[in-house]
Order: structure tokens, then C-alpha cells, then sequence
């Protein structure tokens, strides 16, 4: 069993747009009721090379009809830089993403490969200046 990483998304997005995986595993394996695609989600501030050891988020899928397993984290990064203005002190962060299957066979789980994606950037693109939207023209930035 080999799970590979068939789309995914561009190296720096905005936090509000599709963040887009797609991954596929290779054997007959797929077709089991209980098979599962599974991501481990980790993000973090710093650098690309910060990177956590305990995922932040786990989330699972059961494969479409062509046996992909499509992942949007769009909601949950997202979420992580909608700080106060104070709190925040950095509109990116940094994530990867660990993928491996899953399946039931009898009482026992049978946990496949893992491939882990590179370190992708994303940016919030409503906090770039710090402003609140509808805020008097003459209060703003001069950007």
C-alpha cells in the first residue's frame, strides 16, 4: 500500500481561499466499507522549518467514487488567524499536512504508508493592515 499526494495547493495562499489536497491509494484495499483517508493537520508561526510533532487537527475521509480523498483545510487555517488585532502577531502561518489510510479488518485497525506534504504558507488577506473593514476613510493607513 502506497498513498500519494495527487493535487495540491500552491506554495503561499490566502487563508480565505480553497486549500486544496488530493490524495489516492493504489490497491484493491480502497474498495473495504471501512477504508479511510486519513490527514494529520499541523500549522505553526516562525519559519517553514518550525514545523510541530503533534498534529493540531485529524481528520478523516472515506474515498469519492474515482477512490480519492479530497481535503479542504480552508475552514481551519483560517481560523487560526482570526486573533485581535493585539493577540495576532503575524498574518501567515506555516502548515503541512501527514497522509496515511486506515482500515477496519475484523476489531483491528490496518494503518497504511504515510506521506507528508511540503511546508505551504498561507496569509490573511483581510488583516493585512490591521484596520476594521467600514473604518472613515481619513482613519486609514496610507497604503
Amino acid at each position: 500500500m502506497s498513498i500519494s499526494i495527487v493535487q495540491d495547493p500552491a506554495s503561499i495562499s490566502l487563508a480565505q481561499s480553497p486549500i486544496v489536497f488530493s490524495v489516492f491509494e493504489n490497491t484493491s484495499i480502497v474498495i473495504n466499507t471501512g477504508f479511510q483517508y486519513v490527514a494529520d493537520l499541523y500549522y505553526w508561526t516562525g519559519t517553514n522549518t518550525n514545523s510541530a510533532s503533534v498534529p493540531d487537527y485529524i481528520l478523516s475521509k472515506y474515498p469519492n467514487t474515482s477512490f480519492h480523498g479530497i481535503f479542504d483545510f480552508s475552514r481551519i487555517l483560517n481560523s487560526t488567524l482570526q486573533d485581535l488585532a493585539e493577540a495576532n502577531t503575524s498574518n501567515v502561518k506555516y502548515y503541512a499536512v501527514d497522509f496515511y489510510t486506515q482500515y477496519l479488518s475484523g476489531s483491528t485497525y490496518i494503518t497504511g504508508s504515510h506521506v507528508k506534504s511540503d511546508s505551504y504558507k498561507i496569509l490573511d488577506g483581510y488583516g493585512i493592515f490591521q484596520e476594521p473593514i467600514g473604518q472613515a476613510i481619513n482613519l486609514k493607513t496610507p497604503h
